[in-house]
């Protein structure tokens, strides 16, 4: 169910958006990502939607000028890396010099600096950039912001059929900001923690803003 709904959230939030800007033929997606990281299925779910899965190396990965080259070769529509990388690829020029920006970056996995996000905000129509955030417990992102629509970082609104809120200690609503708890609940949310019933019941708590059994998953973030 929560994979699921995850894959419909990419498709029609995503993969759509990319799709308009290259005449919706495939799109070819970089593997930037480690298979043991959630995050993989952003890249893993275009298989299931007829795009291309580009695998690039380690070593390429590490290397700006490798990398340069390799996003040419292929063509590259598609390519997420995390703040610190996009980062340090734009500041060592991975996009200069006339070179085709992918039409969709995603970053995610971490805070995004103002510097990157204002340059993710100035990419001309030709390219759509998102922030993604969650944590596992929610099955990969949960939330999500795109930064051309507001000028300093954010993280953004829900996905589809996901909720999030920001509680005090007794579960209220804060006003805004006022900083507070972030709490998650929705289609994506996982059962709790295997043979760990303690810590699924920290973690995951009941929502009093829900149906009765409704669960929220505390992720600790301020």
């Amino acid at each position: 169910h929560s994979i699921t709904n995850f894959i419909t959230v990419h498709r029609e939030s995503v993969f759509a958006c990319a799709a308009d800007l290259s005449d919706s033929r495939p799109l070819r997606v970089a593997l930037t990502t480690s298979i043991s990281f959630d995050a993989v299925w952003d890249q893993l779910s275009c298989l299931l939607e007829g795009h291309e899965l580009h695998v690039v190396s380690t070593e390429v990965l590490s290397d700006i000028g490798l990398l340069a080259t390799w996003l040419d070769a292929h063509d590259v529509d598609f390519l997420e890396l995390t703040p610190t990388h996009m980062a340090a690829a734009v500041s060592e020029g991975l996009f200069d010099n006339g070179r085709r920006t992918p039409a969709l970056l995603v970053v995610g996995g971490e805070a995004v600096p103002d510097s990157l996000w204002e340059w993710l905000g100035s990419l001309g129509e030709g390219t759509r950039s998102f922030s993604f955030y969650g944590p596992t417990e929610c099955t990969v992102y949960q939330v999500f912001a795109e930064p051309r629509s507001t000028p300093r970082p954010i993280l953004g609104g829900p996905t589809f059929n996901m909720r999030v809120f920001v509680l005090d200690d007794g579960l209220e609503p804060v006003a805004p900001g006022v900083t507070g708890e972030l709490y998650v609940t929705g289609a994506g949310l996982a059962r709790g923690y295997l043979n760990r019933p303690a810590l699924t019941a920290e973690r995951f708590v009941a929502c009093p803003f829900g149906a009765p059994g409704e669960r929220m998953y505390r992720t600790g973030d301020v």
